[in-house]
């Protein structure tokens, strides 16, 4: 089995990671048949960006099997599965998992400055959310509109939209209803007028910089990613990424 492992950089992955490699190998991503993340879910989100990095290149799909690696008796990762005690056991419950597939946003942004070497626009993916954020601690403002309702006007750090995967992070802690599979979920940030909208997912959300003086950003799975942006349109992709659930989740 040809694995190309993603590891945290925490010690209690590095070591479980060392005894993978010694089993397994590590398959450069380009030759590999799986991703394998071992540690939380921020390796998770990591180790599925690459797989999807390597399908918009390679035009190969590569399943990831995300492995949860804490040491704390008291995390579960939302996005991983069961703890592996040994690396011999890693083919068989790749081979027993649920192959589902995840569909990311997409976000078709146009870069307010762009440089001479770049284009001026420029596309983003995230599988939790994306968000049009600001830098600093000014107020910026926004028009929102969703498919082709009324524009809504955002002032405040931005707004941000979920996917059902991504509704217990970042969304939730800004206070984001719950929504079912099927659903997107859109939250303003620290906003005067709080909005929350729960909308199909086939929705697209268009989001334009109204104060170029007060710059906002694109942010993915909590990483700011881009240069300041003029606009941006925030849909969900049709790349769909295959990742490996655990058929039966222990406690």
């Amino acid at each position: 089995m040809k694995i190309h492992f993603v590891i945290s950089p925490e010690d209690y992955a590095q070591e479980f990671g060392k005894l993978c490699i010694e089993k397994w190998g590590q398959t450069n991503i380009f030759n590999a048949s799986y991703v394998v993340s071992l540690g939380g879910d921020g390796t998770a989100l990591l180790a599925q960006h690459k797989s999807l990095a390597n399908r918009l290149y390679t035009g190969r799909t590569l399943p990831v099997y995300n492995i949860d690696c804490s040491d704390s008796k008291h995390h579960y990762g939302i996005l991983t599965n069961k703890r592996v005690k040994d690396p011999s056991e890693i083919e068989e419950c790749i081979l027993d998992a649920q192959r589902t597939k995840v569909y990311p946003l997409q976000a078709d942004c146009e870069l307010l400055e762009p440089n001479k070497q770049d284009d001026s626009s420029h596309i983003y993916y995230g599988f939790n959310e994306i968000a049009v954020k600001i830098q600093d601690f000014q107020m910026t403002h926004l028009e929102v509109k969703v498919n082709n309702g009324d524009s809504e006007i955002v002032e405040g750090d931005g707004c941000i939209l979920a996917t059902y995967m991504g509704k217990n992070g970042y969304y939730h802690n800004l206070g984001g209803k719950d929504f079912d599979e099927g659903y997107l979920g859109f939250q303003t940030i620290a906003s005067r007028k709080n909005i929350n909208r729960i909308i199909p997912q086939d929705s697209t959300v268009a989001v334009k910089v109204i104060s170029h003086h007060r710059p906002a950003s694109v942010m993915r799975d909590c990483n700011l990613v881009s240069h300041p942006i003029s606009k941006a349109i925030i849909k969900q992709s049709d790349l769909p990424l295959i990742v490996l659930k655990d058929r039966v989740r222990e406690n």
